[in-house]
């Protein structure tokens, strides 16, 4: 998008936003003319201001917009200027259009600049890039800006995000993409929330953690008795049911596991050597580490990085990770009638954010 700079407007003045890695600034010592010759291209432009900002070839005519919200109006422009919900969110005061909500700001390192993904959950923020890495003076910087957000700040660096508290930097939450909309959305609406959600990926982090092996490992079904080797049990997902009432079970109908309406597959537990390993028409249950990691069945006996890991959880139900691993696996929904395939996708996002799938042997 085209942005006029009259002379005298200083950009020094002006926060910089994500959205001028897509624009053009236009240097001139006289606007007008300026403005009259874009106005014959019929593309949106920006002329800045004193105070505020002029879009001019907007839907509906030229409006002028308030500073604050200038990533946010760049922004609609660059990718739906047409999608009217945007516009909405606009409040008017004074003849000048303002996204109420104040801007986060968020500071970019120099070495991603123009890596950084952005969504609509950018769209309000404004941007300060660095070289050196320096929480208070980040702290700083936030609290003298006359329209943000002066509570919080995120710091961005090589696809790491992290959000600090202006008044306590000891508060820190860092995420990933995958987690972006969900912390941004809550700690835009109370600074407080973004304790609590420390406090749930805390509680989180424990599933980061290597899982313990039980010795002499038996297994037993949702009622805690023992089921021997040779008897078959079907493998039902706790907490889901169909549309229509029926259970959600596992199943290898695709060549890996899914989840299906109805009893799903037959299974049986053999021990070998003191490991027990699912079995399904005698082919062994395994994660060849693969294709999204997703749990397939091998004729043969699985090596031990293959092997998966049952670990009963206090409600009677399985999870499963990799052998020596903490991934617990999880359900991907998919376009297709098993509804979801189960998983063990140990990306960071999921270690701590991915639904885990929770068994119950069903005798």
């Amino acid at each position: 998008m085209k942005v006029v700079v009259p002379r005298s407007i200083s950009l020094d003045r002006i926060d910089e936003c994500l959205s001028d890695m897509h624009s053009e600034f236009v240097h001139v010592d006289d606007a007008q003319p300026a403005i009259e010759a874009e106005l014959t291209t019929g593309q949106p432009f920006i002329v800045l201001g004193m105070f505020d900002f002029t879009v001019y070839n907007a839907p509906g005519g030229h409006v002028r917009c308030s500073y604050q919200s200038r990533n946010y109006v760049t922004m609609i422009f660059s990718y739906t200027p047409y999608l009217l919900y945007w516009w909405w969110q606009l409040d008017e005061r004074g003849g000048v259009l303002i996204y109420d909500e104040p801007p986060l700001v968020y500071f970019v390192h120099e070495s991603s600049r123009g890596a950084l993904y952005e969504n609509a959950m950018d769209y309000n923020s404004v941007v300060v890039y660095f070289t050196e890495r320096n929480i208070a003076e980040f702290a700083r910087i936030t609290r003298v800006k006359r329209m943000c957000n002066v509570d919080l700040f995120i710091v961005y660096m090589d696809g790491v995000y992290e959000c600090f508290e202006t008044g306590d930097t000891g508060s820190m939450l860092r995420f990933g993409e995958r987690a972006k909309d969900k912390v941004i959305e809550q700690v835009r609406k109370d600074a407080k929330n973004l304790r609590a959600l420390r406090n749930t990926e805390e509680k989180l982090d424990m599933r980061c953690r290597k899982r313990r092996r039980v010795e002499r490992f038996r297994l037993m079904d949702r009622h805690g008795h023992m089921v021997q080797d040779g008897v078959r049990f079907r493998l039902k997902v706790a907490g889901f049911r169909s549309g229509i009432g029926e259970d959600i079970a596992i199943s290898f109908a695709g060549g890996e596991m899914t989840t299906v309406a109805g009893g799903g597959d037959s299974f049986v537990c053999e021990t070998i050597d003191g490991i027990a390993y699912l079995k399904r028409k005698n082919m062994f249950v395994y994660c060849p580490g693969c294709a999204g990691n997703a749990i397939r069945l091998s004729p043969a006996l699985p090596e031990k990085r293959e092997r998966l890991q049952l670990h009963f959880m206090e409600n009677g139900a399985v999870r499963l990770t990799k052998w020596d691993e903490e991934v617990f696996a999880h359900c991907v929904w998919a376009q297709q009638p098993a509804g979801c395939v189960v998983r063990l996708d140990d990306s960071p996002d999921m270690r701590r954010w991915g639904p885990a799938v929770e068994l119950l042997l069903v005798t």
